[in-house]
């Protein structure tokens, strides 16, 4: 692996790291906002607790299967009908996930709450990790679309990344017209000078 490209992973953890405390501060936030679903929402949290401690703990030694997890998990949140409880859960779940290289699921997770997160900054932590997750499968597609998804939000947050990384998916997809334009609007735009050296290094590959 090139220096280069080791940069854009470290890169990327730096990212999601940011991200994942951001999310951390809005999930604190939503957990009994509306009274009149205050009992589910704190009835899912507590099945979500005992998921976490009975089964999501025992995945990093292989004593369970992360497709074990993840039907427990939609079946819980299918039913409560509060699913914006279950987002720290879902990101605490994918990073196991993604640690173990296994992003199909990691994508099958996330993609069945996409529908239900409403916050902006969420959805963008949501939408970022799915768009990762997509490019690990090799669905460069899926991935572009995903972070277009970002882009069409409000309020974003690193938006320097997400056009850095539709960049790199541009390049993988040889639409080299919409790589530059990615890549040039982080060089011109953002202030975070590695990211900027990132840009013009996949920048001069096309």
């Amino acid at each position: 692996m090139s220096s280069d490209s080791q940069n854009s992973t470290e890169l990327l953890i730096k990212k999601f790291i940011i991200l994942g405390v951001i999310v951390s501060i809005i999930v604190i936030g939503w957990g009994f906002v509306q009274k009149d679903n205050q009992g589910k929402k704190i009835a899912l949290s507590n099945k979500l607790h005992s998921l976490d401690v009975d089964k999501l703990s025992k995945l990093s030694d292989g004593k369970i299967t992360g497709r074990e997890i993840l039907d427990d998990f939609k079946s819980l949140v299918n039913d409560s009908k509060t699913p914006e409880v279950a987002l720290a859960f879902a990101l605490k779940f994918n990073d196991q996930l993604v640690k173990k290289k296994n992003y199909e699921l990691s994508a099958e997770l996330l993609s069945s709450l996409e529908g239900s997160v409403q916050d902006v900054i969420a959805r963008q932590v949501l939408l970022s990790r799915l768009a990762y997750s997509h490019e690990e499968t090799g669905n460069f597609q899926k991935a572009t679309e995903t972070l277009n998804t970002v882009l069409s939000l409000k309020h974003l947050v690193l938006e320097d990344k997400t056009y850095f990384d539709l960049g790199r998916l541009y390049i993988r997809l040889g639409n080299n017209e919409k790589a530059k334009s990615s890549l040039n609007y982080v060089i011109d735009k953002s202030k975070d000078t590695e990211l900027v050296k990132l840009a013009k290094y996949f920048l001069a590959k096309i």
